[in-house]
């Protein structure tokens, strides 16, 4: 069974209980034990639907609901400039913001962990043919050289990765100079800052 290409292994059709977010979150590997591609492929359905439900209830409704009270009281507590200034930065804030939260975990966090998986399932096949020593070996091959493995036209990339290895071995020895170049001017001054930040 190692050598059926990617997609052709028996697998289950029971999709996990939870959506896939442990997935794409790095500093939470204790829970992503094995891929949750069922999980992901129903948040991009949701999402595509156009709303964030999932089975617990609607966590952008809680979390605009607390927002919008943390915002009321701090509005209850100012006046004058301060509360126009506060009302300004609050609308630009919320006008951004949103930018980065709601596309990151769809366009990079869970397209990188289904490629990384990915990756991984053809590191665990060449490892089981003997093309490669460890599972991780396969992040020293190129995309093409691993697609060429899994399609059958090329072998041991043992002496590959023994290789580019050591290469990476050898530059993290020989890091080279901070900087090329003429060097940078020193930083600006802090005088301005209140003193509890000042630069001594």
């Amino acid at each position: 069974m190692g050598m059926l290409p990617l997609g052709m292994e028996p697998r289950s059709d029971k999709a996990p209980p939870l959506p896939g977010w442990a997935l794409a979150r790095p500093n939470s590997l204790h829970q992503a034990c094995r891929p949750d591609v069922w999980g992901v492929s129903r948040a991009y359905r949701c999402a595509a639907r156009g709303h964030g439900r999932t089975r617990q209830g609607d966590p952008a409704s809680e979390q605009r609901r607390l927002r919008e009270e943390t915002a009321a009281r701090a509005r209850s507590q100012l006046s004058g400039q301060v509360l126009e200034k506060f009302n300004t930065l609050l609308e630009r804030a919320l006008r951004a913001y949103p930018l980065r939260e709601h596309n990151v975990f769809y366009t990079m966090d869970s397209p990188l962990a289904l490629v990384r998986y990915a990756v991984l399932e053809a590191g665990r096949r060449m490892q089981r043919a003997r093309a490669i020593t460890a599972v991780d070996d396969v992040f020293y091959g190129t995309a093409d050289e691993v697609q060429e493995w899994l399609r059958g036209t090329s072998g041991d990339l043992r002496p590959v990765v023994r290789r580019r290895r050591a290469e990476r071995a050898w530059i993290l020895a020989h890091p080279g100079p901070a900087s090329y170049g003429t060097p940078p001017p020193p930083p600006p001054t802090t005088k301005w800052l209140p003193a509890p930040t000042c630069a001594k």
